[in-house]
């Protein structure tokens, strides 16, 4: 009798743990076998999407903008890629007032169609350094170079070839991700 109880609570425990395997894990395993969703991005400063104090803009001068696709396996199961981008160009301020990248602004939106869709973007990300000056009699007004590359992750918005402008002061760079079924 007391081999049979044994018996049964193990089958028991087993079951339990079974289960609690099949509720925890199964999904987990599924998605990442199903998903070829590409890696977190990495940043150098931090992305930001309000509009806050902007008074030393004048100070931002940008000489390179790159835009690259690092990661796009669009399928059916998967609608996000992995793009980068690196922006180049120097600071000069006001002498006592040393200039830095507080945050990179980023605003995204969708573009109305026209007749000619091959040529027209889908949507535009405008991406603007956001510059503030710290107090240093140190510094007496001398370009400040700077070299930031930040990744971002980026959902696909339709089937088919989703074109996308990207837009730093002046400087235009379009990339193109197709989804596909």
């Amino acid at each position: 009798m007391m081999k049979k109880k044994k018996i049964l609570i193990w089958t028991g425990i087993i079951i339990v743990i079974l289960a609690l395997a099949y509720y925890f894990l199964l999904p987990k395993l599924l998605f990442y076998s199903l998903s070829t969703e590409p890696r977190n991005p990495k940043t150098q400063i931090d992305e930001t999407h309000l509009i806050g104090w902007w008074s030393k803009q004048e100070a931002l001068s940008v000489d390179t903008f790159e835009v690259k696709i690092i990661d796009s396996k669009l399928n059916l199961f998967n609608s996000k890629s992995l793009i980068s981008y690196r922006i180049k160009g120097d600071l000069s301020y006001k002498k006592g007032w040393k200039p830095y990248i507080k945050e990179i602004h980023l605003s995204e939106r969708f573009l109305t169609h026209s007749n000619d869709s091959i040529i027209n973007p889908d949507a535009i990300i405008e991406i603007t350094p956001v510059i503030g000056a710290k107090d240093d009699e140190s510094y007496n007004g001398e370009k400040i170079e700077f070299d930031i590359t930040n990744e971002k992750k980026m959902n696909s918005f339709h089937w088919g070839n989703n074109r996308i402008r990207f837009k730093c002061l002046e400087n235009i760079n379009d990339i193109m991700l197709s989804q596909r079924k």
